[in-house]
């Protein structure tokens, strides 16, 4: 005669190892106390199993038991991730990322175009203040406060694609002349041009006197005799709303890294 009770058992335990196979297959389980009981050959009931097994109960760590070698293996079922570690991209991850994008080039747009900009020399016409391939940070900022002043060093345009690096010799509303490879203003001599070191030898359209209006400057290249400036038809005296603004430092090569001054 079999023994009902045994018999019960058994069939008890083997719909816990059915439960323990199919919540371990979606890989829903947290069978790591299941699996000491029936280790142990407890007998757990079916709710119970139901609420632990398949994750439907909150099991605090004091109820977690782990198998021997450790808490962890690699035959051990994994616990299901939540929502928040899988995070996926919404519409407001993207929205975020696109304002960004939007506010750098915004921000990107009102420095180089009011701020200041980098710039490059091309040639040897300021020579020897500077030189080809040094590149440049041109402010705009102190032309906001005040107009440009003799000496400084201006860029500006010369075409769509070119721009020119010179220093300012002739101010608004001056009369300049080149007499004897020597500058005159107002007809007198300008003692203070020190970056232009040797005899002007093609005064170009300044042989005569030239006449600046309110909002003209005459521009020239320290290296004189190897510069295309004011002095040639094609670039005549530059007004106020063409310059672009101050060359100030020198950023490249680091050798000569600084202010360049006037």
């Amino acid at each position: 005669m079999y023994d009902e009770r045994e018999i019960e058992d058994s069939l008890e335990f083997v719909k816990q190892i059915e439960l323990y196979e199919k919540c371990r297959d979606n890989n829903i389980v947290d069978v790591m106390g299941l699996r000491d009981a029936i280790r142990s050959d407890s007998i757990i009931t079916d709710n119970y199993f139901k609420d632990v097994a398949c994750g439907q109960h909150d099991m605090n760590a004091d109820d977690v038991h782990y198998p021997e070698g450790g808490d962890s293996g690699e035959d051990m079922p994994q616990r299901t991730k939540g929502k928040s570690d899988d995070a996926r991209w919404n519409i407001a991850d993207f929205a975020f990322i696109a304002a960004c994008v939007v506010i750098s080039v915004m921000l990107s747009y009102v420095f180089t175009h009011y701020i200041a900009h980098h710039t490059k020399v091309e040639g040897s016409s300021m020579n020897e203040t500077l030189s080809n391939g040094d590149y440049l940070i041109v402010e705009k900022v102190s032309y906001y406060i005040h107009d440009p002043e003799r000496f400084d060093i201006v860029v500006f345009p010369y075409s769509k694609d070119v721009n020119y690096i010179k220093r300012i010799i002739g101010m608004p509303g001056e009369k300049l002349q080149i007499i004897d490879g020597k500058v005159y203003i107002n007809d007198r001599r300008l003692e203070d041009d020190i970056y232009g070191k040797e005899l002007i030898e093609d005064p170009g359209v300044a042989a005569a006197p030239i006449y600046l209006s309110d909002d003209e400057y005459f521009v020239m290249g320290d290296n004189r005799n190897s510069s295309i400036d004011s002095r040639s038809d094609s670039v005549g005296a530059v007004k106020k709303e063409r310059i672009e603004g101050k060359a100030m430092y020198r950023i490249w090569p680091f050798s000569e890294f600084g202010s360049i001054g006037h």
